[in-house]
């Protein structure tokens, strides 16, 4: 998957794109209704990537088994709270995700 990148956006989707062509994007995901803030590929599993959203949500996707929904979908708390940033650990088995008031969650991922 190193010749494929992933593109958050705030046009609710997240794109996958191969970088050496000129071409539209080879996919667009989406779940969400609100802006994607960030996405990043599985450190272990290269057709598994993560996103979050302004809506609260972190997504799994395995593009694998689904390209129309996520395998996993998780609001990460009861209010409704943008979620910033997210990182892999290096296993692949836990996500680390920041939320817009500086907090910082830890999700199991097995």
């Amino acid at each position: 998957m190193s010749e494929l990148l992933l593109s958050s956006s705030f046009d609710w989707t997240v794109k996958l794109w191969q970088p050496n062509t000129k071409k539209a994007p080879l996919f667009s995901f989406q779940s969400s209704q609100e802006y994607i803030y960030d996405v990043q590929w599985s450190p272990t599993h290269p057709s598994i990537f993560a996103s979050c959203d302004a809506e609260g949500y972190v997504d799994i996707w395995n593009i694998n088994k689904d390209r129309e929904a996520p395998v996993a979908r998780r609001q990460i708390f009861d209010d409704v709270r943008p979620l910033n940033a997210l990182r892999w650990s290096r296993d692949g088995r836990r996500i680390a995700i920041g939320d817009a008031m500086g907090q910082v969650s830890i999700l199991a991922v097995d």
